[in-house]
């Protein structure tokens, strides 16, 4: 009999945190699931960690390329799942012990929907913090729609994050979920937008399910956005949106590309001028002639800048 849940645990170079987010798996309270494991070829010895929890609820697949951001492990652990919902977890996060608990209730409680999101807390040197969207709320449960996570992200208050997101398999029947071979980090935002273009609609906990360590780096210091695949995502679902979300997907993707731009900058590159990658025309024109203006300056004040800002 096939699992519930399928829980993808994509591993490149985690030794020291790989077991700590398989115990988190291991220890839910909610019991019916399986756990791939997709190891790249690390370096260290995370293989070696990942292998003594070999059991019958852990699959553990081996890659022999390693992919940026995970996006081809995540894949791959998708196409081997059983389960008829996919979880998620990076291998240097944990959960808390009741995410798939609550997880399977809301899923029986609101049927219908195949996207299932909760707040999550964000660790910064032990202390830790609940993610902006849902300091933002007050409700136990919300039902929300595209609009709603374009409008909220705009405000930089992201719903959905790969540690807390369960999404029903079926979402999205022949297409690769994640941008692999297409973007070397944020892939997950894209995933999102995608995701929730065609299912319209989502269902958020304020149920704290996951802890993200903000000070193990997750991203390879080579990885960059990219900011032409914004651009594309929007191609790729305008058909399936109304003019209130054209406009409001289009204002979010000026919103990820400036932030995209200025990690070209930080790492002392110029990317083509940013005007290139701005929507116009849909209201958010001040804000786009703002940071064209400071992309004009000197890398090197830029950086001082963001410095002072801190």
């Amino acid at each position: 009999m096939n699992p519930f849940f399928t829980v993808v645990i994509p591993v490149f170079n985690k030794e020291k945190y790989v077991g700590r987010a398989l115990e988190s798996v291991l220890g839910q309270t909610y019991n019916d699931f399986e756990i791939i494991v997709v190891c790249d070829p690390s370096t260290d010895k995370s293989n070696e960690v990942v292998e003594r929890y070999s059991q019958s609820k852990v699959k553990v697949l081996y890659r022999e390329q390693p992919g940026p951001g995970g996006y081809a492990a995540r894949n791959l652990g998708i196409k081997h799942a059983r389960g008829q919902w996919i979880a998620f977890l990076d291998a240097d996060d944990i959960w808390l012990e009741n995410h798939l608990e609550v997880a399977f209730s809301c899923i029986n409680k609101y049927t219908g929907h195949k996207v299932y999101t909760c707040a999550r807390m964000l660790d910064e040197s032990n202390v830790r913090k609940l993610d902006e969207f849902s300091k933002s709320q007050s409700a136990d449960n919300l039902s929300l729609s595209f609009y709603d996570y374009l409008q909220y992200s705009i405000k930089g208050r992201r719903a959905i994050n790969s540690n807390s997101v369960v999404i029903k398999k079926d979402a999205l029947n022949g297409y690769i979920w994640f941008p692999e071979g297409r973007a070397d980090c944020s892939g997950d935002l894209y995933l999102w937008v995608y995701l929730l273009a065609h299912c319209e609609r989502f269902i958020w906990s304020s149920n704290v399910a996951s802890v993200s360590f903000r000070d193990v780096s997750d991203v390879s210091v080579n990885s960059l956005p990219n900011m032409q695949l914004n651009l594309d995502l929007f191609d790729e679902i305008k058909n399936l949106l109304n003019n209130d979300e054209i406009k409001s997907l289009k204002i979010y993707i000026n919103r990820l590309n400036r932030m995209a731009w200025f990690v070209y900058a930080k790492k002392g590159i110029r990317e083509k001028s940013l005007r290139n990658y701005f929507y116009w025309g849909v209201g958010d024109n001040i804000y786009c002639l703002k940071w064209i203006g400071i992309s004009i300056l000197p890398v090197s004040l830029i950086n001082k800048m963001r410095k002072l800002k801190r």
